[in-house]
């Protein structure tokens, strides 16, 4: 009997773990569901000046950067390697994250590793009344529109031979420079005209009545909040606050936004809405308290598509201002060539720092540290490229193209006028050489540097400010007209029977004191810039292109700017780049991009700002 017993007790307990087992094998269908992609670049940069640039000047003392310079990493802050991870527990519910790996080579490993969007959420669900997405945490990039939430895209006039950090491979090795042949445009991550967003997002779509909704709540890049360090020997004498930081402000900023459609037969009209709230101290007695509310279309005909935008935007105790943007595509077929005509109007108090209107007139709180400045976006008067929007400011943009055979060519031009008389300042941004220029700040952000405290740094470039002598009697004498041009030529021909490319783009502004229907090219204007860049990809094989840079850009002031008391003289600037490098593809998954930069710099009435030197960098790119 009792050997009876011993042998059920053994089955039962090999059954149950022979059935355990069965289970914990049928449970991994969800993990089977994980996708791991991602991508590492090792990046390495040499720099040698000839003549150091300057940096500060006190007193008779110049501070200058180093001769020679070495970075491994990137200086705009992405990281060497990055995991996409996602997983789909059911067919409705998925999730992801990236994590990065970033070592900055200084011994401190805080940077080593960590979350660079955070953990995102994702759902997808189906129901009778419409299909939903819900997006929470994390980091997400969104759009609703121009006016409320959108980052500018422009008519893709640009110049391809710095490589972007987020720069994707091609199965098709040339396929880069073909896809801007022949689209105009080059394949582009998700960050592309959307906005980063972190909090709760929730679409709609195939809704009765042909509606679809995005509702927002939670943080956009004009939330953000500075972090301060903790003084360790005042604040907590304990290992584990040992670098601790804390927000400056502890009461919550954000934005609550969103976008109803209805879809129409020949097109779309939308109801638009953005509110922000930003706390600027930790007692919720200071903030800034805005509001964007608009209507916006896209009506397509046979021949012609209308599209434009119409709202009322309010910041803080100003008044409800207007803002318009209206456009007009032709085809050839109407017009004999395809045009794109857009009147804008952007009032004064027109005020939304997470959509495409440039802020040139509202005064929002910056830190008084000009060192530590935060500075997002250019500022003041500023010279835009075609088709850009800006607060107090009204134009005309147009634009079209054609070809010749082989030839593409497309230019546009837009002729614009500050509504009030506001301030006594220009800036305009540096175009060749820019990304080698905000390298010179490393890591950080600053405004008003430079050997004469007008340069201010954005990412990946920079800008110039331009004092005015524009007073009479208290007041601004003159209004500000503003005219920008720009041309492209594109063509394609064939070495060794493979496809190479040649791009040309050419750009011109000026901001002056009269209206023309043209960019002025006399001293009647503040400022003229002209900026010429010319590139060529060389297919030496299959897997090898010969790249080539030139760019030459002028910047030229009138008596009524910024003079050089020890020249009596404006700013007479000359800027030149010369490039080559090779991309070469190592396998479908790999490629390493050579690039070799002679740089130079030279205003010849203000002799502090002058530097010249070569760059060198080798990047090498693995997508999995």
């Amino acid at each position: 009997m009792f050997k009876k017993v011993i042998f059920l007790l053994l089955f039962i307990i090999f059954s149950s773990t022979a059935f355990s087992q069965n289970f914990i094998e049928a449970k991994p269908e969800v993990y089977k569901k994980l996708n791991i992609s991602g991508s590492y670049r090792f990046f390495v940069q040499h720099r040698h000046f000839i003549n150091p640039y300057i940096t500060g000047v006190n007193g008779l003392d110049t501070a200058q950067l180093v001769k020679k310079s070495i970075l491994f990493g990137d200086a705009t802050q992405l990281p060497e390697l990055t995991l996409n991870i996602s997983a789909n527990p059911s067919k409705n519910v998925s999730f992801g994250t990236d994590l990065t790996f970033w070592n900055q080579k200084t011994g401190n490993f805080d940077y080593f590793r960590g979350l660079n969007l955070g953990i995102n959420l994702y759902g997808s669900f189906k129901t009778p009344i419409g299909n939903y997405n819900v997006k929470t945490g994390g980091i997400h990039w969104l759009r609703l529109s121009r006016f409320t939430m959108k980052t500018a895209e422009g008519f893709n006039r640009y110049t391809l031979f710095d490589r972007n950090p987020w720069d994707p491979q091609y199965l098709i090795f040339s396929q880069r420079y073909s896809d801007y042949y022949k689209r105009g445009s080059v394949q582009q991550d998700v960050r592309w005209g959307n906005k980063a967003f972190q909090g709760f997002a929730v679409d709609g779509g195939e809704l009765p009545y042909g509606l679809n909704f995005t509702f927002l709540y939670g943080k956009a890049e004009s939330s953000g909040a500075q972090l301060n360090e903790v003084d360790n020997n005042t604040y907590q004498q304990s290992i584990q606050f040992l670098n601790t930081q804390i927000y400056s402000s502890l009461l919550p900023s954000y934005v609550l936004g969103g976008r109803l459609t209805k879809t129409l037969d020949a097109g779309d009209i939308s109801l638009n809405t953005i509110n922000g709230y930003a706390y600027l101290d930790s007692t919720g007695t200071s903030m800034n308290r805005y509001e964007f509310h608009s209507l916006d279309y896209l009506l397509k005909g046979k021949e012609y598509t209308f599209v434009g935008e119409l709202g009322l935007s309010k910041f803080n105790d100003l008044d409800y201002d207007f803002a318009l943007a209206a456009k007009i595509k032709t085809s050839k077929q109407l017009t004999i060539l395809p045009f794109d005509v857009e009147y804008f109007y952007i009032g004064t108090n027109v005020y939304n720092n997470n959509s495409e209107i440039v802020n040139t007139s509202v005064e929002d709180s910056q830190p008084d540290d000009l060192e530590q400045g935060r500075v997002l976006v250019q500022t003041g008067s500023a010279l835009l490229g075609v088709g850009s929007l800006a607060n107090n400011r009204t134009g005309l943009s147009l634009n079209t193209e054609f070809e010749v055979k082989k030839l593409k060519v497309s230019f546009g031009q837009t002729v614009s006028k500050e509504l009030e008389r506001i301030n006594s300042k220009l800036t305009y941004g540096r175009k060749v050489n820019s990304l080698t220029l905000s390298e010179f700040y490393r890591w950080e952000y600053p405004s008003g540097v430079g050997p004469y405290g007008r340069l201010n740094k954005v990412y990946r470039g920079v800008y110039e400010t331009v004092n005015l002598d524009n007073i009479k009697e208290g007041e601004i004498k003159d209004d500000k007209y503003f005219n920008s041009f720009e041309l492209q030529a594109k063509y394609e021909y064939k070495f060794k029977k493979l496809n190479s490319y040649c791009f040309y783009l050419g750009s011109f502004s000026s901001a002056q004191s009269m209206f023309s229907p043209f960019v002025v090219l006399t001293e009647d204007a503040y400022i003229r810039q002209y900026v010429h860049e010319f590139e060529n990809y060389l297919s030496l094989s299959s897997r090898t292109i010969l790249t080539s840079y030139l760019g030459i850009e002028r910047v030229i002031g009138n008596y009524e700017t910024d003079i050089n008391y020890n020249t009596f003289m404006p700013r007479f600037q000359t800027t030149v780049g010369v490039g080559f490098g090779v991309d070469y593809n190592l396998s479908r998954n790999t490629a390493l991009y050579l690039r070799h930069r002679y740089f130079s710099f030279q205003d010849r009435n203000f002799e502090l700002d002058n530097n010249n030197g070569h760059e060198t960098t080798l990047e090498l790119k693995v997508t999995f």
